[in-house]
């Protein structure tokens, strides 16, 4: 949802700046969230897997525990702009259904607002896992069904409907990422309620 966000308001400075805004709060608030709950350890490699615009991770490359900031993306405009606005953070243009990385390469893999717009979910999550080292945490963020944008589920069929995505709560998110074999530590409504997020660890 916000990791897309940037083309609403490409052409009009005030929605540019809104929606500028909003995503910088969100990923603030995840990359702290994150920091606190996800981090083992120093010399962290991390991975962003659909990054958009690759705010969240730029925030966690600045932190001490990370080695190295990954963020890939398919959608080469959007890596365009990320390059000029980020920095540390090496940015990856590849499919988040075949990740081009070695297996277990990260020690946290994650991504926010992406997951929902996938109908093979189940592959995403392989794939994430995949490339997760044993031990090592994946997280997912989706819209949240009890927070504030309730209201999807009667526009869904609607361009904001498609533009917000499904709505989950933590147990049919949790159901999803469990069913790959993950074990499930922690999950966390953020920002407002919009979204909620389940941080499972790689057995």
């Amino acid at each position: 949802m916000f990791s897309q966000s940037w083309r609403l308001g490409e052409s009009d400075n005030a929605l540019n700046r809104f929606y500028f805004r909003l995503r910088s709060g969100v990923n603030r608030q995840l990359s702290e969230w994150l920091a606190r709950n996800a981090f083992f350890g120093n010399d962290l490699m991390v991975l962003e897997a659909g990054c958009g615009l690759a705010e969240g991770s730029q925030m966690l490359a600045s932190m001490p525990q990370v080695r190295l900031s990954v963020a890939l993306d398919l959608d080469p405009e959007a890596l365009k702009l990320a390059r000029e606005q980020s920095s540390g953070v090496s940015l990856v243009r590849g499919d988040l259904f075949r990740l081009p990385f070695k297996p277990g390469a990260f020690d946290l893999v994650w991504n926010n607002s992406t997951f929902e717009h996938f109908h093979d979910r189940a592959k995403v999550i392989h794939e994430m896992i995949h490339v997760t080292k044993g031990g090592g945490r994946v997280f997912i963020g989706v819209p949240y069904r009890r927070g504030p944008l309730f209201f999807q589920r009667w526009i869904a069929r609607t361009g904001l409907g498609e533009w917000i995505g499904p709505l989950f709560n933590e147990r049919t998110l949790a159901i999803e990422m469990e069913g790959a074999g993950l074990t499930l530590e922690k999950s966390a409504t953020f920002y407002f309620k919009i979204f909620i997020g389940c941080l499972v660890r790689k057995s």
